[in-house]
């Protein structure tokens, strides 16, 4: 489960969440703070609901758009981020998901987001590099302000790391020139 704030709203994930007789389909709570306290305006969930999509795995905010994430999309790809932007009254889908690029690999792609100098930092990490099992990959998407949406191309820079490292400003700034 996470949580961001926005605007007087908190956007609450329920990854677990049943829909119907479709266990762990996941569902997002938006909830508007009227008069003092949080009161639920809004429910987000996939149009198709499966089991196991686990939607709102995650979730990352920035500006006025936010991705939540999930495990299976309908079409059985792992690893999605799906987009919304905030139209003054509700939450609305904005544009394509992201589907992890590795079709073989992806059950873990977007349980770690950041958003950072208009970038879409997507994790993966379970991932498997070379020969090196489960180190984890970072895939970033470059940010499209004016159009508000994330470009859908994998970017070029592609960051490889274990657990036990630490991304600092320097390994950024190093995977940008690489």
């Amino acid at each position: 489960e996470q949580m961001v704030y926005y605007n007087d709203m908190l956007i609450v994930s329920a990854p677990g969440k049943t829909q119907g007789h479709f266990e762990k389909a996941g569902a997002v709570y938006v909830y508007k703070l009227t008069n003092g306290y949080y009161k639920q305006v809004q429910k987000i969930s996939l149009p198709m609901v499966f089991p196991n999509t686990l939607f709102g795995a995650s979730i990352i905010q920035h500006d006025s758009q936010i991705w939540i994430g999930a495990l299976l999309d309908t079409k059985g790809n792992y690893g999605v981020l799906y987009p919304y932007k905030h139209d003054g009254k509700e939450w609305v889908s904005n544009g394509n998901p992201i589907v992890c690029p590795q079709t073989n690999d992806g059950s873990s792609f977007g349980q770690k987001t950041y958003y950072y100098n208009e970038q879409l930092w997507v994790g993966m990490p379970d991932a498997s590099v070379d020969s090196s099992l489960n180190v984890g990959k970072m895939f970033i998407y470059p940010f499209a302000p004016a159009m508000n949406l994330v470009n859908n191309t994998q970017d070029s820079s592609l960051v490889a790391f274990s657990k036990e490292e630490h991304l600092t400003q320097q390994t950024i700034n190093q995977s940008k020139t690489t």
